[in-house]
């Protein structure tokens, strides 16, 4: 996505993505009566599974709004702020042993959507 803008503003893009979108070493699932709340990458953000959207700030206090959804196996989490949106997708494997994440992130200032998967080994 960023290689599609302009060089002058390809390094700050670059960078802005990554300090946005940090790649977590681990995650953690917590379910408390209908509420999940996702662990990764330094921050928690709680939501019920049923899709509805709760108001949370991001760990550099951006005001965002955080909704998951729970479809069968798979776990859809929507981040959406004023800088763009981010979905992550969650599947856990037939035997458990591995969860693939799934990224996509749509911004105005993006040409196109930054997708990328991540891979994670249960512990």
């Amino acid at each position: 996505s960023v290689a599609e803008v302009s060089p002058v503003v390809r390094g700050l893009g670059r960078s802005r993505l990554r300090e946005s979108n940090e790649v977590a070493a681990s995650i953690e699932f917590e379910v408390s009566g209908e509420t999940l709340t996702i662990h990764q990458a330094g921050e928690a953000h709680a939501a019920p599974v049923d899709g509805s959207k709760v108001k949370a700030k991001s760990k550099h206090g951006d005001k965002i709004q955080v909704s998951h959804k729970l479809r069968g196996s798979k776990l859809t989490q929507r981040i959406a702020g004023d800088g763009g949106d981010r979905i992550n997708t969650y599947k856990l494997s037939d035997d458990g042993k591995r969860l693939t994440l799934s990224v996509e992130i749509t911004s105005g200032h993006l040409p196109v959507p930054v997708e990328y998967s991540l891979s994670f080994e249960r512990r």
